[in-house]
């Protein structure tokens, strides 16, 4: 994942290593220029906000501490797990109203928990996060039960604004479940 993070800003990474010793990593990214600074607020977008309960599958735990932070101090109610079997056990245990899940996850991906998920309730939507530089096809997507999708490095802005999309598309499948 750092790999595609330098990578993906044009910087490199050097390894020194000595047996016995130790490795020393250099990681050098150039400057951005023209580039703003602006202060992250977590708040929630207006008029839009509402309640929700979700699941954040992820097997980094600095990762999974840091989407759950977002997704806290936005005022959601976050429940996490650290491996795909553990957040598919979470998902039949409890209500959930969005679910998060690693894409590249050893044991269970993120493909298959979002099929898991689709699979006892279809009408729950599902972001996968991704640190990897790839575009996802919506066809792939779709076959897979992934609604939205995140990027890493997080943008604390985006990801409040993706639940809110998730919210909307769990009342749009409510609504056309409904209508059955």
């Amino acid at each position: 994942m750092s790999y595609g993070i330098i990578k993906r800003h044009k910087g490199i990474i050097l390894v020194d290593s000595a047996e016995g010793k130790g490795t020393m990593f250099t990681i050098t990214i150039p400057f951005a220029e023209g580039v703003v600074e602006s202060e992250a607020k977590v708040k929630p977008l207006k008029g839009t906000q509402k309640r929700a309960h979700i699941l954040v599958v992820e097997d980094e735990v600095a990762v999974l501490n840091l989407l759950a932070s977002i997704l806290t101090m936005g005022g959601y109610k976050v429940e996490t797990a650290t491996d795909g079997t553990q957040g598919i056990r979470l998902f039949q245990e409890k209500k959930f109203d969005l679910v998060f899940t690693d894409l590249g996850m050893p044991g269970m991906s993120g493909w298959q928990v979002a099929r898991e998920v689709k699979r006892i309730n279809g009408g729950i939507p599902v972001a996968i996060i991704t640190g990897w530089n790839v575009e996802l096809e919506e066809a792939e997507m779709r076959e897979n039960g992934v609604d939205l999708i995140v990027q890493k490095p997080f943008e604390v802005d985006r990801v409040l604004r993706l639940v809110q999309e998730g919210i909307i598309l769990r009342d749009k499948f409510k609504n056309q479940s409904a209508k059955k």
